[in-house]
């Protein structure tokens, strides 16, 4: 549902009144109000961002594996290289995510989490959390693909024109 409208007014006891015009059929909003009524719920309004297109996803994957190849480099390692420089620190309410782990613990083993080492202190090792290319809105995705592309000229792997990229991207922002 598109928000067209909102009204907050105070409200007696303390409370305030939000009023939301919103585009959207009335049977869904009608049962948000129900779910409302019978246990507390959370309401969260935030921008829309726009998300990659699975072309770009596509074309991403497919500079990454060439990548790879010419270095000779195990993918998940080239992977996160990209995301701890082209990419974001992954973020909750406003705040970036970070770990602290002993320095003898591998953060391979944490699975599909992608870190970057930011400090080592009395043993331990700080690091930031990397968002997930599968997380990234599309500007943050654009400029993930943008250093991809320039990591790849840098080791002289052929890649699209720059006006076939700016439609490529150009389509994953509509």
């Amino acid at each position: 549902m598109t928000i067209q409208y909102v009204d907050v007014r105070p409200h007696p006891g303390g409370y305030v009144r939000i009023t939301a015009v919103v585009e959207g059929k009335v049977q869904d909003a009608a049962k948000l109000c129900e779910t409302a009524k019978q246990r507390p719920c959370e309401l969260i309004i935030k921008p829309i961002t726009h998300k990659r297109t699975l072309t770009a996803n596509a074309y991403y994957q497919v500079l990454l594996d060439k990548l790879t190849s010419a270095l000779r480099a195990d993918r998940r390692e080239v992977h996160r290289q990209m995301l701890a420089s082209y990419g974001v620190t992954d973020m909750v309410n406003g705040l970036p995510i970070m770990l602290q782990m002993r320095e003898d613990i591998d953060p391979k083993e944490l699975g599909d989490i992608y870190v970057d080492p930011v400090g080592t202190d009395d043993g331990y090792t700080t690091y930031r959390v990397l968002k997930g290319s599968s997380k990234m809105n599309s500007q943050e995705f654009a400029a993930l693909l943008d250093g991809l592309i320039s990591e790849c000229k840098g080791q002289g792997i052929e890649t699209i024109p720059d006006e076939e990229l700016r439609r490529l991207l150009e389509v994953q922002k509509q």
